[in-house]
């Protein structure tokens, strides 16, 4: 019979071979985007600790719908080992723990790492050069503007009431000592709940202007491949040309399959957010989904895998590895721009620190966003994974009435006491119902984000066929090319 350790070495033990594995992506892709030119050992190592970090929040979803189904049987029942609310309380509130400490150290890279690693080099830009100590303090003088903005988005988030406040004869006084009571009692949770529910719905803004043209783009530029390049870098890139003519083919049949994925992530949103407006609570209530009603292809498939292990962790983080490429791509193919003005290109091994900085920054948002994506492409699967439980249904034989009961998915309609739902849903729904505004921008920026998908589509099938260094060089890189000659 399985414990309760058990089933958490179970989950832990994938979770560390996760952290190898995003440790050496990050590694892999920073590596490969930073410049030759001008490399930072400081950018590359905050770039990989921000991306990694990002990469686990999602790494962490599956481990908790492992986990909340983990406690049942197949009959609806609890196991014996978590027939206990207290030890159900603490597989819980471990999971909640890990989350927490993730989303913390996303809220420390966004606003302290990243914006002072930022201004740190573009203090070294400076053409007179300044001391370390200088450029510390200069970097350190910015840097508080970011950390002014957490901290009123934490007193924000705590302050907003999640209780009834107090009634009769109390004073407006005591209704603020109550606010700040209940900031302490919860821990500050609803604090950074706050602010990564402002970080998740400015990362939907860059999912609709990177993502949704990379799901497009990605896999029609594959399929159409590349036309040959005529420049005078031709003959340099002539062997490299013929052998990518050989894998052609191939390139082709990923493209297919890209676009299949595509297709069918694009009809997943599309039923849950139809099925959000035909049966959802509405936008007070953030439109929340108490029961998906409608077919969602995704959600089905995944949630059926979850009873044969690992193998929903596989097709869960094919999905989610899938959105990251298309963000990476469409980062990529876009740029990096403020409003009109376009600030860094990002290419291999010609990218600048600082570019690689916003690229992670970026990144980071993107993936905060998939996570919202996540828990609306499969709403199922992301609450309570594959739980069942026995549900009471009223019958009536020879005029007489009894009850019987039929085994059903969990919803949020059942009680706590019959499922079990999963820490990542219980920390999106806090905001969900504490505000309405987070869970009606979510609903709708997925309208606009598909809406996206279908003119990124459009637009990737008129566009004509890249050439095959289109975006590797340019008439920048001549002005550049003086600078260059001399780190040659």
């Amino acid at each position: 019979m399985v414990s309760l350790s058990g089933a958490l070495a179970a989950t832990w033990v994938p979770f560390v071979v996760i952290i190898i594995l995003a440790l050496l992506f990050s590694v892999v892709y920073i590596k490969y985007f930073m410049s030759k030119y001008d490399p930072s050992l400081s950018t590359t190592i905050s770039g990989i600790i921000s991306l990694t970090i990002a990469l686990l929040t999602v790494c962490l979803v599956p481990i908790d719908v492992f986990l909340a189904s983990f406690m049942k049987n197949s009959d609806g029942t609890f196991k014996e080992w978590a027939n206990s609310s207290d030890t159900r309380d603490s597989v819980e509130n471990t999971v909640s723990i890990g989350y927490y400490t993730l989303y913390a150290l996303v809220t420390f890279c966004l606003f302290l790492l990243l914006p002072f690693m930022y201004f740190f080099y573009e203090e070294k830009d400076e053409s007179n050069p300044t001391s370390c100590r200088s450029k510390f303090c200069t970097a350190s003088k910015y840097t508080v503007v970011f950390l002014i903005i957490a901290g009123v988005l934490m007193l924000i988030g705590g302050l907003v009431p999640t209780k009834p406040q107090p009634i009769g004869n109390s004073t407006e006084w005591d209704n603020v000592k109550n606010l700040f009571m209940q900031m302490g009692t919860n821990g500050g949770e609803d604090a950074l709940s706050f602010v990564i529910s402002i970080l998740s719905l400015i990362g939907m803004l860059a999912l609709i202007t990177y993502t949704a043209y990379g799901m497009s783009a990605l896999p029609m530029s594959l399929i159409k491949g590349q036309s040959n390049a005529k420049s005078e870098l031709e003959k340099v890139r002539q062997k490299q040309k013929d052998n990518k003519a050989h894998i052609q083919p191939f390139e082709v049949v990923i493209g297919v399959a890209f676009q299949l994925l595509t297709l069918l992530i694009f009809l997943s949103l599309l039923l849950t957010n139809i099925d959000k407006a035909l049966h959802g609570k509405g936008y007070k209530l953030g439109y929340a989904l108490p029961k998906r009603t409608l077919p969602n292809p995704i959600d089905i498939v995944l949630v059926f895998c979850q009873k044969v292990f690992p193998l929903d962790y596989i097709l869960f983080t094919a999905v989610v590895m899938y959105l990251i490429f298309c963000s990476m791509s469409g980062v990529r193919n876009i740029g990096i721009w403020f409003f009109w003005l376009k600030m860094y290109k990002i290419r291999p091994r010609r990218t600048r620190p600082q570019g690689i900085l916003m690229l992670c920054m970026i990144l980071m948002f993107i993936i905060l966003a998939i996570n919202i994506v996540v828990y609306q492409l499969t709403p199922q699967y992301s609450m309570y994974g594959s739980q069942m439980f026995k549900a009471p249904h009223n019958t009536t034989v020879l005029n007489k009435t009894s009850i019987i009961y039929k085994l059903e998915h969990c919803s949020l309609d059942s009680s706590r006491d019959d499922c079990v739902i999963t820490r990542m849903a219980l920390l999106l729904n806090r905001f969900f119902y504490k505000m309405w505004f987070f869970g009606a921008a979510y609903y709708w920026a997925t309208w606009v984000f598909l809406g996206f998908m279908v003119l990124g589509f459009l637009v990737a099938v008129i566009k004509k066929r890249k050439s095959a260094i289109d975006g590797e060089v340019d008439e920048d890189d001549f002005d550049e090319s003086d600078e260059e000659m001399i780190h040659a």
